[in-house]
């Protein structure tokens, strides 16, 4: 659980850069930012001040996203691994499950106006 705490507080520390650049832009966030996480014990550590003998050794600096969640800027939702499009580039998949979300992951790009990057070919979902 310590390696998805951390990761998760880095995910959070970018989440709330990201919040400042959109207040310099005059952009009003109403919601607050949803954080995917495939580990349910790490929601629930971040949600819950709690403290048992597994996370007794994470460091102090590493509960930034406690403070960030009960602020309200960001909000942790579980996936389950099988639906996590981030797998493709953290754990070796079968083609048959890498390719679901390979193509999640390409609906999200858009026309960039470059010519040469917008030759490449689109996939269409299944």
């Amino acid at each position: 659980m310590e390696a998805e705490y951390m990761a998760l507080c880095l995910a959070t520390q970018e989440a709330v850069w990201l919040i400042e650049i959109m207040k310099n832009f005059k952009f009003i966030q109403h919601n607050p930012i949803i954080i995917h996480e495939d580990n349910q014990a790490c929601i629930e550590f971040a949600n819950h001040n709690v403290h048992h003998a597994k996370s007794k050794h994470i460091q102090q600096r590493y509960h930034y996203t406690r403070e960030v969640v009960k602020k309200g800027d960001i909000k942790l939702a579980y996936i389950p691994t099988s639906e996590n499009p981030a797998d493709i580039m953290t754990k070796p998949l079968t083609p048959q499950k890498h390719l679901p979300h390979f193509l999640r992951l390409m609906t999200f790009l858009s026309p960039s106006g470059d010519l040469e990057i917008d030759k490449v070919p689109r996939f269409n979902t299944i």
